[in-house]
């Protein structure tokens, strides 16, 4: 998903989350803070090795599409095999609702590692960075 909205912007790339990562970190392209086109990483969120435990890093990786007044990241991403919508708010990475207004919503499934392990976006962050120039 995230290789072919970066097609669109005339940006080609290929490989996985951990490739464009590897490259963003070559590159300069890491960033602190999150702006609309950046791409949001996270660890954790499948069993990439299958080896049955949670310890893969650089998992998934979404495109940031706003930033809320109370600081929660927007993006859209590839989850349940369909593209969504996906929250996080770092200021609060292990609150998923304050009243009707979601914070984090939850990335990785419950039935991959412990049912108390971190599950939301906030949790499972990895960080931000800018996408590469066409």
């Amino acid at each position: 998903m995230v290789t072919s909205i970066l097609g669109r912007a005339g940006v080609t790339v290929s490989g996985n989350s951990r490739t464009l990562w590897s490259d963003a970190q070559k590159e300069g392209r890491v960033a602190d803070q999150a702006a609309p086109g950046d791409l949001a990483f996270f660890d954790y969120t499948f069993d990439a090795n299958a080896n049955g435990r949670v310890d893969d890093e650089l998992t998934h990786v979404a495109v940031v599409t706003s930033i809320e007044d109370n600081g929660t990241v927007v993006m859209i991403h590839r989850g349940s095999n369909q593209i969504k919508e996906l929250r996080m708010n770092l200021s609060r990475p292990a609150v998923r609702r304050d009243g009707d207004r979601v914070l984090n919503d939850f990335l990785r499934a419950p039935s991959y590692g412990p049912a108390d392990g971190p599950r939301l976006a906030g949790q499972l962050f990895h960080g931000f960075a800018r996408p590469p120039h066409p």
